[in-house]
C-alpha cells in the first residue's frame, strides 16, 4: 500500500499488507468447533422451538436451524439462558451459512461474555478484520473458551495483521505444553519462515509427526517452501505442483500456499512475466479459488513490478458480477497504478471501491489512501472525512495510528493546533514506529499554540532518538520561525544559532529571509536614525546572502509559489487575489522551473471563472515552452477545452487544432483528445465527421481505455441519430450502435442504460410506442443499476415508459410502474410515490 511522505512529518511508508504464504493454519486437520456446542439440555428446560434448532444444527441443516433460531429469538420471553443459549447457537449458524457480518450485532447484549466473543472473534476474523478477531481471541482465552482453538486463531490474526512476531510468541509455551499437537508445529513453521528463521524451521518441521492425509499434505508443503529458500527450487517446484494436480486432495490453505510457492518459483527462475501468467491463470480457471485476496495481491505486486504492466485481467475482472473477486480486483488495479506512477487513475478505483463496497475489509486500507491523496491536492476538508471514516476502524492498532497522525496533520494544516495537539495527545502508544513521527508533529501543534514548554519537552525526546537529526534541526528552525512571527526579543539570536549550527540545512535561506524581515521591521520602527539605516543594510546583507546562496532564490520563488497554491485552497478563496499572485510570480521569476504549473494554475482559476479567453492565453503558453510531456499534453487539451467553450470566429478550429496536436503526440490523452474532436463535430452539425472520429477510438487496434470506447459508441449513435432525424431517412444505423453498446461485455449499468433509453426515444420518435415502452421496461429490469448506483437513465426510462402508459390510459400499469419507481429508493422514488397516489385518487383505483 502507497504512503505519502510530507517532508518530515512522515517517518514511513505505509506497506502493503505484505505477502504471506499459508502456512501458519495451513492444512490444521482441525477446526474450531464451530457446532461443538453442546445441546443435551433437559426438555423442561428449554422451548420446543430451541430443541428443534439444535436438532437440526446437529443434523447439519444449518439454514434450517437459523430460520427457526431466528423465529425463537423474534418471539422471546424473558428468560435470559434461553435466550443466550439461542444467540450463541445462531451465531455459529450464521458462520456455518456464510453470513458472518450478522454475528456483531446477534451478539452485542453478550459481549462481555467469554463464549460470545469466541464467535464475535471468528466472525471478524471470517470478514477479514484480523485486529478486532485477535483483541476478541484474547478475551475468550482469558475467559477459558476452548484455549488451543483460539490460540491458534489468534495467532492467525495476529499474523495477518503484520505481527508475526507477537503471533509466534503466542504459541510457543502452548506449544511446549502440546507437543503431541500439529497444528501448533505447523503454525510455528510456518512462523518461522515468514521470519526468516530458516535454521529454526527446518529443526521445527523434522519433530512433526503426521497422523492423517492432511496432516501429511501440510508438511509436504511446508518442506516445499524450505526447500525454496535453500535454494532446492526443482524439488521445491514438483513438491507445489503435486498439489495443485486435481486429483490430489489438499487443505485450501496447502492450495493457496502451493500457488504462491510454484509462483515464487518462476520468480527466482527470472521468469516474473511466467508467474504473471500462472497467477491469472489459476484466477481465471474453472476451479474453485480459496484464498483469493493473497493472489490478487502477489499478482498486482508482480504487474506493478513488470516493465510493461499488464492491466487487461484486473479491468476484466472489475467488470465481473462476482462481487468478491471484483473487489479485490478494483483494490489491487489500484496498487498496479500507484506502482506505475498513476495516481490519478489509482484514485479512481479507490474511489469506485469504497462506492461499491461500503462493508468490505479492505475499504480502511483505500480510505487511508484516498484520504492521503487528497492530502497531496490540499483538499483537507474532504482528506478529514476520509479519515474521520477510517478511525471507527481497528481500534488500538498500526493501521488506526496510521489514521490518527494524518487526522492530526490535516488539523494542523487547517489551523485546528489545540485539535491537532489533542489528537496527538491521544496516541499513547509511542512505539519505535510512530514514536518519532507523533512527538514531532505534537512539538509543531504546541508552538503554533505558543506552548513552548511542551516544544523544549518533545526536542528534548527528539534529540534522545537516533537518526532524528533532520528532524530536529527542521524542529529548531520551526521554533526560531515562530519566535520572528511573534516579534520575541530573542528570535534574531535563535535564528543565527540555526545558521551556525546548521550549516549545510537545506532551509538555511529561509532563516536568512526571516533575519532580513526582523531587520526591516526593526528600522521602520526606529525612524529616520542612523540606527535605522544600519538596520536597513543589515537586511539587504541578508537577502543578498539569501540571492548568492543556490538554495535560497529557489527558496524564495518556492515561498511564493506555495502562497498562491494557498490562496487558491482557502476555504474563502479570492480568485481575483490568487491571479494577483500568480501574475506577480511570473513578473518576479520568469526563468523559474516553476513558471509551467503557475500558469497551469492560472489557467485553471480563468477556467473556473468561466473567462475561457484568458483560461486558453494560459494554457497556450505553457504548451510553447514544453517540447513534450504529460505537462504538454495537459495543456494542449485544456487549452482546447477553452477554444471550444468561445462563441467567437475561429474558436472551433482553434480547439480542433490543439486536440489535434495532442492526438498527434500520441500522448497519454490522445483518444480523449480524439473524442473531444468528435464530439465538437457532431455538436456544430457535422456529425458525418464525428463518426469517423469515433470510429477511430472504435477500432479493434484502438487502446483506447474500454469506458472512452462506450462514450465513443454512445456518442456515435447520437451522431447517427442526429442525421437521420435532420434528412428524414431510416433510423437503423443509430438502432444498430445503441444495440452494440448495450450488448457489449464490459458495458457499465450506466452505458448499457443510456443506450436502451435512447434506443426508446428514437422508436418513440418514429411512433413505435411498443418499441419504445420494450426498451424503457428493459432498463427496469436488467439487473445491477441501483448496486451500481445509476439512477439517472433508469429514472428517465421509468418516467417516460409511465407518461406512454398515461398517454394511452392505461392507468393500473402506469400506477403499477410508478409504485415499481417508489420501491427502488432512488432519487426520484418520492415522486413516483406521489404520482402514484395521485393517479389512485384521480381514478379511484384502490383494488
Amino acid at each position: 500500500m502507497r504512503g505519502l511522505a510530507y517532508g518530515p512529518l512522515f517517518a514511513e511508508d505505509i506497506g502493503m499488507r505484505s505477502v504471506r504464504l499459508p502456512g501458519l493454519m495451513a492444512g490444521l486437520g482441525y477446526t474450531l468447533g464451530f457446532f461443538a456446542m453442546s445441546c443435551v439440555v433437559q426438555a423442561k428446560e428449554r422451548a420446543g422451538e430451541l430443541e428443534s434448532a439444535c436438532r437440526a444444527m446437529s443434523n447439519g441443516a444449518g439454514a434450517l436451524a437459523v430460520s427457526r433460531l431466528e423465529a425463537f429469538l423474534s418471539g422471546a420471553t424473558g428468560d435470559v439462558a434461553e435466550r443466550r443459549a439461542a444467540s450463541l447457537l445462531l451465531a455459529q449458524g450464521y458462520l456455518r451459512v456464510g453470513k458472518p457480518e450478522r454475528v456483531g450485532g446477534l451478539l452485542k447484549e453478550w459481549e462481555a461474555d467469554p463464549e460470545a466473543l469466541r464467535w464475535m472473534a471468528q466472525a471478524h476474523f471470517e470478514l477479514g478484520f484480523w485486529g478486532e478477531a485477535a483483541l476478541e481471541f484474547s478475551k475468550a482465552i482469558i475467559g477459558g473458551v476452548d484455549v488451543l482453538a483460539c490460540t491458534l486463531a489468534r495467532a492467525e490474526a495476529l499474523s495477518w495483521e503484520g505481527f508475526k512476531e507477537d503471533a509466534l510468541a503466542a504459541l510457543l509455551p502452548v506449544l511446549q505444553q502440546n507437543p503431541e499437537v500439529n497444528a501448533l508445529r505447523f503454525a510455528v513453521v510456518g512462523l518461522r519462515l515468514d521470519l526468516g528463521k530458516y535454521e529454526d524451521a527446518r529443526h521445527e518441521w523434522r519433530e512433526i509427526r503426521p497422523r492423517t492425509p492432511v496432516e501429511e499434505a501440510t508438511a509436504r508443503y511446508l518442506e516445499g517452501r524450505l526447500w525454496l529458500v535453500e535454494g532446492k527450487v526443482s524439488e521445491a517446484s514438483e513438491r507445489f505442483l503435486w498439489m495443485l494436480a486435481p486429483e490430489h486432495e489438499v487443505p485450501a490453505s496447502v492450495y493457496v500456499g502451493s500457488v504462491l510457492g510454484q509462483a515464487e518459483v518462476l520468480v527466482s527462475r527470472g521468469k516474473p512475466e511466467e508467474a504473471i501468467r500462472f497467477l491469472a491463470g489459476i484466477l481465471r480457471s474453472e476451479r474453485e479459488v480459496p484464498g483469493e485476496e493473497v493472489l490478487f495481491q502477489r499478482l498486482a505486486t508482480l504487474v506493478g513490478e513488470s516493465p510493461e504492466a499488464q492491466e487487461d485481467e484486473f479491468l476484466r475482472w472489475a467488470r465481473l458480477p462476482d462481487g468478491n473477486r471484483r473487489a479485490y480486483a478494483r483494490f489491487y488495479l489500484a496498487q498496479i497504478f500507484f506502482s506505475t506512477g498513476k495516481p490519478q487513475r489509482a484514485h479512481g478505483e479507490l474511489t469506485q471501491f469504497l462506492k461499491d463496497f461500503p462493508n468490505h475489509p479492505l475499504r480502511p486500507q483505500a480510505l487511508l489512501q484516498c484520504a492521503e491523496l487528497q492530502m497531496e491536492g490540499g483538499q483537507w476538508d474532504s482528506a478529514a472525512s476520509l479519515l474521520k471514516e477510517g478511525l471507527g476502524y481497528r481500534r488500538e492498532l498500526p493501521l488506526s495510528q496510521q489514521f490518527r497522525i494524518r487526522y492530526g496533520l490535516v488539523l494542523l494544516r487547517q489551523g485546528r493546533f489545540q485539535e491537532a495537539l489533542d489528537e496527538f495527545d491521544s496516541m499513547a502508544n509511542r512505539d519505535a514506529q510512530f514514536g518519532v513521527v507523533i512527538g514531532y508533529n505534537a512539538a509543531v501543534a504546541a508552538l503554533r499554540l505558543g506552548d513552548m514548554p511542551r516544544v523544549n519537552q518533545e526536542l528534548r525526546a527528539l534529540r534522545e532518538n537516533k537518526g532524528t537529526e533532520t528532524l530536529v534541526a527542521d524542529l529548531e528552525l520551526e521554533m526560531a520561525l515562530q519566535l520572528a512571527r511573534d516579534g520575541k526579543g530573542n528570535a534574531e539570536e535563535v535564528l543565527r544559532t540555526f545558521l551556525t549550527t546548521h550549516p549545510g540545512h537545506s532551509r538555511q535561506g529561509d532563516a536568512r529571509v526571516a533575519l532580513a524581515e526582523l531587520a526591516y521591521k526593526a528600522a521602520r520602527n526606529k525612524g529616520g536614525n542612523a540606527r535605522a539605516g544600519h538596520l536597513m543594510s543589515q537586511a539587504s546583507a541578508y537577502l543578498q546572502a539569501v540571492a548568492g546562496d543556490p538554495q535560497s532564490p529557489r527558496a524564495a520563488a518556492q515561498a511564493e509559489y506555495l502562497a498562491i497554491f494557498l490562496a487558491d485552497e482557502a476555504p474563502t478563496r479570492d480568485d481575483a487575489m490568487v491571479i494577483d499572485l500568480g501574475e506577480a510570480f511570473l513578473r518576479n521569476h520568469p526563468e523559474s522551473e516553476l513558471v509551467a504549473e503557475i500558469r497551469m494554475k492560472l489557467g485553471e482559476v480563468y477556467l473556473r471563472r468561466k473567462d475561457y479567453a484568458n483560461a486558453e492565453t494560459q494554457f497556450a503558453s505553457v504548451a510553447k515552452g514544453q517540447a513534450d510531456g504529460e505537462l504538454l499534453w495537459n495543456a494542449l487539451y485544456l487549452a482546447g477545452q477553452c477554444a471550444s467553450g468561445l462563441l467567437n470566429p475561429g474558436s472551433v478550429e482553434r480547439a480542433l487544432g490543439y486536440w489535434d496536436r495532442v492526438v498527434q503526440g500520441g500522448g497519454p490523452l490522445h483518444w480523449e483528445a480524439r473524442y473531444q474532436q468528435a464530439a465538437v463535430k457532431s455538436r456544430i452539425g457535422e456529425e458525418a465527421d464525428g463518426v469517423v472520429l469515433f470510429d477511430l477510438i472504435l477500432a479493434p487496434q484502438s487502446d483506447a481505455l474500454q469506458e472512452l470506447k462506450l462514450s465513443a459508441r454512445c456518442g456515435k449513435a447520437d451522431a447517427l441519430l442526429a442525421l437521420a432525424r435532420r434528412s428524414g431517412g431510416s433510423l437503423e444505423d443509430a438502432l444498430v450502435e445503441y444495440k452494440r453498446l448495450f450488448e457489449d461485455s464490459g458495458v457499465t449499468a450506466y452505458w448499457r442504460n443510456q443506450a436502451l433509453y435512447k434506443t426508446g426515444k428514437a422508436k418513440e420518435g418514429r411512433q413505435d410506442l411498443d418499441g419504445a415502452l420494450e426498451a424503457f421496461y428493459r432498463v427496469l429490469e436488467l439487473p445491477g443499476s441501483v448496486e451500481a448506483g445509476e439512477f439517472f437513465w433508469l429514472f428517465k426510462s421509468g418516467f417516460d415508459a409511465t407518461r406512454i402508459l398515461e398517454g394511452r390510459r392505461l392507468w393500473k400499469d402506469a400506477i403499477g410502474l410508478y409504485e415499481r419507481l417508489g420501491r427502488i429508493g432512488g432519487p426520484r422514488s418520492e415522486e413516483a410515490k406521489a404520482r402514484a397516489r395521485q393517479l389512485r385518487l384521480e381514478h379511484f383505483l384502490w383494488e
